[in-house]
């Protein structure tokens, strides 16, 4: 139990010390990861119920990891 103890402490510290912009960063990213899957799965859910066509959610999936993609390398380095 001391040791989660300090490991909680210590990971407290390393995130005061962020800047504003990487705690905002991390709290986006942790609330993204909680979302995500319900955004997924309730799209798919959608565009199955529209459509009833199993290549049109595997495109939209393939289209959205491809778009997330391009737009990760578009912002470049700097």
């Amino acid at each position: 139990m001391n040791f989660l103890h300090a490991f909680i402490k210590k990971e407290w510290h390393d995130f005061q010390s962020l800047s504003p912009q990487g705690r905002r960063l991390l709290f986006a990213f942790f609330f993204m990861t909680i979302a995500f899957p319900m955004i997924t799965t309730f799209t798919n859910t959608y565009l199955w119920r529209q459509s009833h066509d199993v290549v049109l959610v595997v495109l939209y999936n393939i289209a959205f990891c491809a778009v997330i993609l391009w737009d990760f390398l578009s912002m470049g380095y700097s």
